[in-house]
């Protein structure tokens, strides 16, 4: 018997990938910001790309930790209880069993349509993800072109300083183009990213609302710790209203992340 099973092992590598993409966004994008000062006109879709690489790494985190511990170390935690406590093969056999149920229904990967349905949403966020990796890519790539080329046309031949008029005109028309062409290009792809970001997470936290699963239901807390998602997303925020705000779900949690019960037993 396998301890646990393959298609979960592919989802944790998956987030492990999800992580490192967006830690190469972090470092491109720091990289980048010695020499952003030189172009301004990029200054506000570089602030953009700052705010949804923080947003995306949040949420990659949340689910990351979601997964690794309160689905394979908890429930790895109860199969050793339950194996320590088990009299005959029988009972391992059933532990075992429990084990595997456990890990597939709240890792998503049950046979339940909802299962499925929060499944296919949340790798399609980690899609969007990947497509903003290579929008910033580009974007980057698009901006490095542009210095080499202010560069190359303001060092000149061995021996001359400065620019003869027909290389500023050249230099005046290329960034002129650049930017009223190539940046609100940029800035479209980047904020279309954005928004459809926030619509897939405000989605995905209105299924886990809904769910029945506790441990779920506290996952969308954690992702939208602040309540931001609930302020662009109407029908996450009707999905949160028979339920505690984020706030009231943090004091329901002790300091393991175990929920506490609502009510003192006197």
């Amino acid at each position: 018997m396998s301890a646990v099973p393959p298609v979960i092992n592919a989802d944790v590598v998956g987030f492990r990938y999800m992580e490192y993409a967006l830690t190469k966004m972090w470092t491109m994008q720091m990289s980048f910001s010695r020499l952003a000062p030189r172009l301004p006109a990029m200054s506000a879709v570089i602030t953009q790309c700052y705010a949804v690489q923080a947003s995306m790494a949040h949420f990659v985190n949340q689910i990351q930790y979601y997964f690794n511990f309160e689905v394979l170390e908890c429930s790895w935690d109860d199969l050793v209880k339950d194996l320590a406590a088990a009299q005959d093969l029988d009972q391992v056999i059933d532990a075992h069993r429990m084990f595997l149920k456990t890990l597939t229904e709240r890792a998503l990967l049950g046979s339940e349509p909802k299962s499925q349905k929060m499944l296919a949403q949340l790798r399609s966020i980690f899609d969007v993800i990947m497509k903003f990796r290579s929008v910033q890519e580009s974007m980057y790539t698009m901006a490095a072109d542009q210095l080499q080329y202010m560069d190359d046309l303001t060092k000149g031949p061995p021996g001359t300083w400065g620019l003869t008029f027909a290389d500023s005109d050249r230099l005046d028309l290329r960034e002129q183009k650049f930017v009223q062409q190539q940046v609100p290009k940029a800035e479209a792809e980047v904020y279309n990213i954005a928004q459809t970001f926030d619509n897939m997470v405000g989605k995905f936290l209105t299924m886990l609302t809904s769910d029945s699963d506790q441990s779920l239901r506290f996952l969308s807390f954690r992702i939208d710790f602040n309540e931001r998602y609930k302020t662009i997303n109407a029908e996450y925020k009707e999905a949160c209203s028979p339920f505690p705000t984020s706030r009231q779900a943090k004091r329901q949690l002790g300091p393991s992340g175990v929920a506490r019960p609502m009510f003192s037993a006197d």
